[in-house]
């Protein structure tokens, strides 16, 4: 794979940045996108505050892989840089 990126659509701008990325490389690529589901029995309307949360508590880690070489972005480089304290996983009810 040329360029591989994991894309949130609660973080529209990242996601439309590595979307025009992956289209200017040449060669194989993939991009992986988290959208929430409102099938899962929950209010539409959450939708981007969970989006969110599978960032900031780093269940869906933000990144691109471009050439081989690993970029973080977003929160998910805050986390691993320690600027940004991981949020906790839990159930919502």
């Amino acid at each position: 794979m040329q360029y591989v990126a994991t894309v949130d659509m609660s973080y529209g701008l990242q996601a439309m940045n590595c979307v025009a990325q992956g289209a200017l490389d040449r060669g194989p690529l993939s991009s992986i996108r988290l959208i929430p589901c409102p099938r899962l029995d929950y209010d539409p309307i959450q939708s981007h505050e969970l989006g969110e949360l599978a960032v900031t508590t780093g269940v869906w880690p933000l990144y691109e892989v471009q050439e081989g070489v690993l970029k973080l972005y977003g929160k998910t480089r805050e986390i691993a840089e320690g600027r940004y304290k991981r949020g906790p996983v839990r159930t919502i009810c």
